[in-house]
């Protein structure tokens, strides 16, 4: 990915600290404060949170080239608030159900949020022409070849968690931790599915600890995608296929222990599960 904060002129960009602390939180595996920063954080709906992101990316090196990030999360609170999304680092996505207790465990998490989700597979390639023409979800029956039950683990480098300022926790792409994805399964058969009645519900080492039915904050899964879309090619990339995006939680957050086992289940979709 393109670092778009210059490093020769790091000195001079406002957002260099933000960079910085980000970079070394993630070195070292420690949280930093967000409380000597809080007076550089860009406002919550900047494109800066997302050059900081693009920032971090590059100088810890997770890809090459602007928007091949291969897995992403989005998501809004509602479909009347500002969606927001962040590219995830490769190393912290884990497949397979139940994925490898090597693959969560030791991972040094400072907090282990949970949240149930559903992840979408794009089938094609999408640059900012396709992207444009997807208006709503109606549009993506073309473009998606797959979805899968996921699990996001939360987490933070902030010491402060998730009370850290919201700009904040974007520009440390919206607190991820960990991305765990079940099994694919096509998705045209899911074309048209009623998402306000799908149940879903979350167990901690085999134990209900939430469950509903149409959980969703925007009503489906798929509403977001459209917007991700569009953010994700803004710079002129292309998303190739394969590319894989989660779309926001049903269950709000929980939080887990380590050494406990996780599993999301949603009624004939599947399941993921991972030890963390």
């Amino acid at each position: 990915m393109t670092d778009s904060i210059d490093r020769t002129d790091a000195a001079s960009d406002p957002l260099a600290p933000l960079v910085a602390a980000l970079c070394a939180a993630r070195g070292s595996g420690r949280t930093v404060s967000a409380a000597p920063l809080a007076g550089l954080a860009p406002r919550p709906d900047s494109a800066a949170g997302y050059r900081i992101q693009d920032a971090v990316a590059g100088q810890l090196g997770w890809w090459q080239e602007r928007h091949r990030a291969g897995h992403w999360k989005a998501g809004a609170g509602d479909i009347q608030a500002m969606p927001s999304y962040a590219p995830l680092p490769p190393a912290g996505v884990w497949a397979g159900t139940p994925a490898s207790p090597a693959d969560a465990t030791g991972q040094g998490f400072h907090l282990i949020g949970v949240e149930a989700e559903v992840a979408l597979r794009l089938g094609r390639p999408v640059g900012p022409a396709e992207a444009a023409a997807i208006a709503t979800a109606d549009d993506l029956a073309d473009w998606l070849d797959a979805l899968c039950v996921s699990i996001e683990l939360v987490d933070s480098r902030w010491d402060e968690g998730l009370a850290a300022p919201d700009a904040l926790k974007l520009a440390d792409l919206l607190c991820h931790g960990g991305l765990v994805l079940g099994e694919w399964q096509p998705y045209r058969p899911w074309v048209g599915h009623d998402w306000t009645q799908q149940a879903c519900r979350l167990e901690v080492d085999g134990q209900e600890v939430a469950q509903g039915a149409g959980g969703h904050p925007c009503g489906s899964p798929l509403w977001v995608i459209p917007h991700w879309l569009r953010h994700a090619t803004a710079g002129g990339g292309t998303l190739m296929a394969g590319t894989v995006v989660t779309t926001g939680a049903w269950l709000g957050v929980h939080f887990a222990r380590p050494g406990q086992t996780l599993t999301v289940r949603f009624a004939g979709l599947g399941a993921a599960s991972v030890r963390v």
